[in-house]
């Protein structure tokens, strides 16, 4: 009794001719099939491993969520920042920095930021979340960061008048 092997090519027998008149082996069609399955495999995971790509992009369908490697903090975008004068340094509560006129990468949710130059006083400015843009491509497109962007007015430090 001969055992059987699933990997094994069928053997080399009559050729099977399609309507069109093109002639295939039984080994071409198990290359194919063989290639095909192959392939599917290969290609199985391309399509939940995308790192470039911010986690709120990626549609729902792609990655399950037993694959999903989210952590709890909300995805981030980008927030700017413009003073007057210019040059003030910038500092959120996760502690980023920039000087103005710049531009962040922060978490999508509300926070504190600081903005400070020497010689002026101090401000802070609450960033709040908004309603996500009703006209955005995306599936679940993040919150708005409100205001962006945030610009701010220093005011000169008023030192007291000397007393003679």
């Amino acid at each position: 009794m001969r055992s059987s092997n699933v990997l094994a090519p069928p053997p080399a027998g009559p050729l099977f001719v399609m309507q069109s008149g093109v002639k295939i082996s039984p080994r071409f069609k198990f290359v194919a099939a063989a290639t095909t399955v192959v392939m599917a495999f290969a290609l199985a995971g391309c399509a939940s491993v995308m790192p470039s790509v911010p986690s709120w992009m990626t549609p729902n369908w792609m990655t399950p969520n037993w694959m999903s490697s989210k952590s709890s903090a909300p995805p981030g975008q980008s927030l700017r920042f413009e003073s007057d004068p210019p040059g003030a340094e910038v500092r959120t509560a996760q502690g980023l920095t920039c000087k103005t006129p710049c531009e962040l990468m922060v978490s999508s949710e509300m926070q504190p930021v600081s903005i400070a130059k020497k010689g002026f006083v101090s401000q802070t400015v609450q960033v709040s979340v908004g309603d996500p843009p009703k006209h955005s491509f995306w599936e679940n497109p993040p919150p708005a960061l409100l205001p962006n962007p945030v610009q701010v007015v220093l005011t000169p430090l008023r030192h007291p008048a000397k007393q003679s």
